[in-house]
């Protein structure tokens, strides 16, 4: 069914008492995607400490910082999929995860928590390392205090703008709280799609204004939806899809 909802949660614009408030309400047994991680994932690391697993890992060295995380594999026009939607941009790009990935999604970001453990903001930092524009790293988000991988978009003096990779979102963080990624972590494909309406046009223009954004955002973010693939930009990833739940809303 189009639109229906589940307390499936992801690192966006959620405020600290929306994210505590919705958390609560996610258990073990349930589907799930972040925020709800920082009660339902375990931080029993019980003797593979943070500094253990850290010295057992291979990181991407100092001269492999710029590299691609691979884009996730397409799905066949035609074809339904169910998907969360975890973020819309101002210009109308609606990213979503398949429901599939669901379980693949909470192994990466356990496997993060088990390895930087619950994120706290550094003043001081060993080895700093130098970031540019276009780096792979694993960078916290403030709102859950848990490990994202990420790329690196835009950096002014001491913060980065960067771009959640398995969520479709971006933040600005400290330079200083950015993490090297773990070479195994590399290959694992992004988990999101980048989705645009195959019938935006029916809507008198601009029909995503910034208000607008704000309120689809606020009715559909981690709402379980299908959509129906109409065409997909192959050398950008930019998928056309129908929502019908969307299409509903956008039609009031």
């Amino acid at each position: 069914v189009d639109g229906q909802h589940n307390e499936h949660l992801v690192p966006s614009e959620l405020s600290e008492a929306n994210v505590k408030a919705r958390s609560e309400k996610v258990t073990k047994s349930e589907p799930f995607l972040p925020c709800s991680f920082e009660n339902s994932l375990s931080t029993d690391e019980g003797e593979n400490t943070k500094t253990g697993v850290i010295n057992n890992l291979d990181f991407c060295s100092k001269n492999d910082n710029v590299f691609q995380v691979p884009f996730p594999p397409l799905p066949s026009v035609g074809s339904t999929l169910s998907v969360v939607v975890t973020h819309i941009t101002d210009d109308g790009v609606i990213w979503s995860q398949p429901i599939s990935w669901s379980s693949d999604v909470t192994q990466l970001c356990q496997e993060l928590l088990n390895i930087f453990g619950a994120f706290n903001s550094k003043s001081i930092k060993q080895n700093m390392i130098v970031w540019r524009i276009g780096d792979i790293c694993v960078s916290p988000f403030e709102n859950d205090k848990l490990w994202y991988r990420a790329e690196i978009k835009d950096i002014c003096k001491c913060r980065a703008e960067v771009f959640y990779l398995d969520f479709g979102n971006s933040a600005w963080v400290n330079l200083i709280d950015l993490e090297k990624i773990p070479s195994h972590l590399v290959d694992k494909h992004r988990m999101c799609y980048s989705l645009k309406l195959d019938d935006i046009s029916l809507f008198p223009t601009p029909v995503l204004n910034p208000s607008t954004i704000k309120e689809i955002n606020k009715l559909i973010i981690s709402v379980e939806s299908n959509i129906v693939v109409r065409d997909i930009e192959e050398s950008t990833h930019l998928i056309t899809v129908s929502i019908n739940s969307l299409i509903f809303y956008l039609k009031q």
